[in-house]
């Protein structure tokens, strides 16, 4: 099949590791040339006809020779098409093409906040993306989902089932009172306040999870409680000191 990244380059932001890690992938997999994948940090951004400010959003596919752009999920299906053909009929399926560019949003929008980075590189261009109340808010939501459907799991292994009601109301208690603080406070600041905190308890409990999951069937289930709460509170402590430090990078900048 021919090769379409022949004469087209893959713009990225280098200062979001997400996006470094799957375009490094794409160059390690053979999908693109490690020449045409270029970094906003060394971009000029007047040798291209890109709509930069969707560019925030939808990491730009240009061709070099026609100057044509695709964005997003476009782009990322005109590189994956080269080894997996049946990618673009897929998204020619209507509410495949919905589902997907809504959870490439999704990400995008939250890219930033997900791993919490406060390494930056000049760029000639912020290409940060804007923060939008409702890609946050979803974000927090889909979390706070993630993180009762693992407590739940969680309590299960630690047979002790009857806290289960209790935590989960908590946190919806919780989730609650962060919704009313937000008719007096900063929208974005609450929300990225909660999502940090979320963040950092999922990666809390899917790191007690794996862990309860690789010793259950070598250690009594005492031990197995104890040593995942410690995995737990080190990890948390771990995401939480990492997003307060990013926080306050941000804030100063």
């Amino acid at each position: 099949m021919k090769n379409n990244d022949q004469n087209s380059a893959l713009i990225y932001d280098d200062n979001c590791p997400l996006c470094k890690a799957y375009t490094k992938a794409f160059v390690a997999s053979g999908f693109l040339k490690k020449e045409h994948r270029i970094s906003f940090s060394e971009v000029n951004i007047t040798d291209h006809k890109i709509d930069w400010e969707k560019a925030k959003h939808e990491i730009p596919f240009v061709n070099l020779t026609t100057g044509e752009v695709k964005y997003g999920v476009d782009a990322l299906a005109e590189i994956l098409q080269q080894k997996i053909f049946f990618i673009q009929p897929l998204l020619r399926i209507k509410l495949l093409n919905w589902f997907f560019k809504k959870l490439y949003a999704l990400i995008s929008y939250n890219r930033k906040i997900i791993v919490a980075n406060s390494k930056s590189i000049n760029q000639n261009f912020d290409c940060s993306p804007n923060y939008n109340f409702f890609w946050r808010g979803l974000f927090a939501i889909v979390c706070l989902l993630l993180n009762i459907i693992l407590l739940h799991k969680i309590f299960n292994v630690w047979q002790v089932n009857i806290l289960v009601q209790p935590i989960i109301f908590l946190i919806l208690t919780i989730s609650f009172f962060y919704c009313v603080a937000m008719c007096w406070f900063n929208k974005k600041v609450v929300t990225d306040a909660a999502v940090h905190i979320l963040l950092s308890l999922l990666i809390s409990n899917i790191s007690a999870l794996l862990f309860i999951f690789l010793i259950k069937y070598f250690f009594t289930s005492t031990i197995i409680c104890f040593a995942s709460a410690v995995v737990f509170l080190l990890v948390f402590v771990q995401q939480i000191t990492q997003r307060i430090v990013f926080m306050q990078k941000i804030k100063i900048v």
